[in-house]
């Protein structure tokens, strides 16, 4: 299955998120900014790619 959004845009999003998860894990970010960044990555490109790869999945060949 194929999402543009997701090939263009979820590295940057990713290294995002990755950064945050390894800050609340070392202590260095609180565990309270998790929900923000979810919050963004859903925003910014998220929620598209979910619909996309949904679409993909709906119109698949079995």
């Amino acid at each position: 299955m194929y999402s543009p959004t997701d090939s263009k845009e979820s590295k940057l999003l990713q290294t995002a998120l990755d950064d945050t998860r390894k800050g609340i894990m070392q202590g260095r970010v609180p565990l309270s900014e998790w929900d923000d960044v979810m919050k963004n990555w859903r925003k910014e490109a998220g929620d598209r790619i979910h619909a996309e790869f949904e679409q993909a999945w709906e119109t698949r060949t079995s």
